[in-house]
């Protein structure tokens, strides 16, 4: 009426209450293969035969057929696998149940993909042959890579770390001292083509290094990126031991076996981590060879001619 119109009341139609449904189409029968899962090529046939095999459970039939397995965690697939599953086995498909989805497509906590490099509370707190005696002397320790490493020694009166550090130096410097690396990544390189492999991931050249002999090697990635650093000791014509940083020696060690199965699968060489199978000690000063001496083998030459610098051999311990 505001507009200018006559307007009258008018009747709302009335829909008929007629009773419908709707049936659910999962499988039309045919001569050729009727795919269900796109991804992983399962087809009806295939879930008709794992019910024939007696796999009746979801479960059961997702690994028999591997329905429901690939990237999409049967999103696309996992209703009209059930649904034809649960019609050759005369059930319904609650009654048929579903299988579990995995991530993304149920929820995750961020810890369960963070959590692992977190603090103490996943990786063991790795100790070194002379940590105990190294409590007993009082050290100060750091944390290096999982390894709990004696830094410096501190003795009554003195204020500071670097009072402590000056005086060892010295004793050093004068004398002889020694420090328990055995926190280095250690890995024995055995095979015929051990060192041509070598030198395939150092810059250096370490097939030309005669027995006997360590030759302190720079470690690159494929890209030309420095990776770590060490030395290698060859021990035999097919035999080097190599050491690698603290930090990195669980993945040099990946980073080797990826080399020698992806990249140069034609090398006949094995590689052993043996980090935790040697102490290592290193020894300096003036009076090392006089050290050495006292603890090995009487018959071993340690002089500077029997064991010249860079030398590397197996000796005895008394």
């Amino acid at each position: 009426r505001d507009t200018g119109h006559s307007g009258t009341v008018g009747i709302a139609p009335a829909a008929d209450d007629e009773a419908f449904s709707l049936t659910p189409l999962w499988h039309v029968a045919g001569k050729g293969k009727a795919f269900v899962d796109y991804q992983h090529d399962v087809t009806a046939s295939d879930i008709e035969l794992a019910q024939r095999e007696g796999f009746e459970s979801v479960e059961h039939l997702k690994r028999y057929t591997t329905l429901g397995m690939a990237t999409d965690q049967g999103k696309t697939s996992n209703v009209a696998g059930l649904a034809i599953m649960a019609a050759v086995s005369g059930r319904s498909i609650p009654e048929t149940g579903t299988t579990i989805y995995r991530p993304p497509y149920v929820p995750v906590a961020i810890g369960a993909f963070a959590g692992h490099h977190r603090d103490e509370t996943f990786h063991a707190t790795r100790l070194t042959p002379s940590h105990h005696w190294a409590v007993e002397q009082g050290a100060v320790f750091v944390d290096t890579g999982l390894w709990k490493r004696a830094q410096w020694y501190p003795r009554a009166g003195e204020k500071d770390w670097l009072e402590s550090v000056t005086r060892e130096v010295k004793a050093v410097r004068g004398g002889v001292g020694f420090c328990d690396v055995s926190t280095l990544g250690k890995i024995d390189v055995h095979g015929p083509d051990a060192g041509a492999f070598l030198d395939r991931v150092y810059i250096n050249t370490f097939s030309n290094l005669a027995v006997g002999k360590a030759r302190y090697g720079l470690m690159l990635r494929e890209d030309g990126i420095v990776y770590d650093d060490g030395t290698t000791s060859r021990l035999a014509e097919d035999h080097y031991f190599l050491t690698t940083t603290t930090a990195k020696a669980g993945l040099v060690m990946q980073h080797l076996e990826f080399c020698r199965q992806v990249l140069f699968p034609e090398f006949d060489v094995q590689l052993t981590s043996v980090s935790d199978q040697w102490a290592q000690f290193s020894i300096a000063g003036p009076k090392t060879r006089d050290l050495l001496r006292e603890i090995v083998d009487p018959a071993e030459d340690v002089s500077n001619e029997g064991f010249p610098f860079m030398g590397a051999r197996e000796v005895a311990l008394r």
